[in-house]
């Protein structure tokens, strides 16, 4: 299940209103009208823009806009929730003698997770414990290899643009030059040399990385997620004590999660 993301979009939204309100604070409306420039903007994003289809190509620019969804609106990572479901896939597994594992079969059929239901499949197949660690762990690479071409982008796209806000900085200075004979000029060519390196800063610290940013934590999250299934269905495939799964998962989890598991493990062996 997803769910909406508030704080992001209110966070970049919130950090241009404060900034443009301290703007009119100090210079009034003539100094906020003076922040807003078409062009400064246009060299910016169209400067990153264009540096990116150099760097990395059409496809994986709209990789990279596809998944800001998830920045916006991402699943709902509930480790208590995914702990106590294998915690009762093992338990169950140990409580039906005369199915073994084979129980697993019917218990697959009410879980949402594919990779869960992945995993299922491998520990009732022949294959070794090792074999099963080696598939699962190969799609967490590649998983992770598919986020990295998602944030890689906006990595990227947060170091370029200030240095797109200095182009604009150079071409405003250089029209300046141009026209340092006409005083009439020489306003609106610093307004842009100096707000276009005003947009490139902005941009990269209030969009571009902590964008970047959220989608490496995602990320992050959603691998921790799986080598926690990973662990939980190898100690199942194995056969071992429900009581070593819930001692592994406490050195893993937070604080309060795993202590709850090290009471429940000590109520299970009185």
């Amino acid at each position: 299940m997803k769910r909406q993301d508030f704080l992001t979009p209110f966070g970049i939204i919130l950090g241009f209103i404060l900034i443009y309100i301290s703007i009119y604070f100090v210079g009034g409306k003539d100094a906020l009208i003076a922040f807003i420039s078409v062009s400064s903007l246009v060299i910016v994003v169209g400067g990153v823009f264009c540096s990116l289809l150099v760097g990395f190509g059409g496809k994986e620019i709209g990789k990279a806009i596809a998944v800001v969804s998830h920045v916006f609106r991402r699943p709902e990572l509930n480790l208590k929730e995914l702990v106590d479901t294998l915690i009762e896939l093992s338990r169950k597994s140990k409580e039906n003698n005369d199915r073994g594992l084979l129980i697993l079969e019917d218990e697959a059929e009410h879980i949402s997770d594919p990779f869960i239901k992945k995993g299922i499949n491998l520990v009732l197949s022949p294959l070794s414990s090792e074999m099963v660690e080696s598939i699962m762990s190969t799609e967490i690479d590649a998983l992770r290899r598919r986020h990295e071409q998602g944030y890689r982008v906006f990595y990227k796209a947060g170091e370029m643009a200030p240095a797109w806000g200095m182009v604009g900085t150079i071409i405003g200075l250089i029209i300046m030059l141009q026209n340092i004979q006409n005083p009439a000029e020489i306003g609106p060519a610093i307004a842009v040399a100096l707000v276009t390196t005003f947009y490139g800063v902005l941009l990269a610290y209030l969009v571009f990385t902590p964008i970047a940013n959220k989608l490496y934590r995602l990320s992050e999250e959603e691998i921790f997620k799986r080598e926690i299934i990973i662990k939980a269905l190898l100690n199942i495939k194995e056969n071992q004590n429900t009581f070593i799964l819930k001692e592994q998962l406490e050195s893993i989890l937070s604080p309060q999660l795993g202590e709850r598991l090290k009471q429940e493990a000590h109520n299970e062996i009185r």
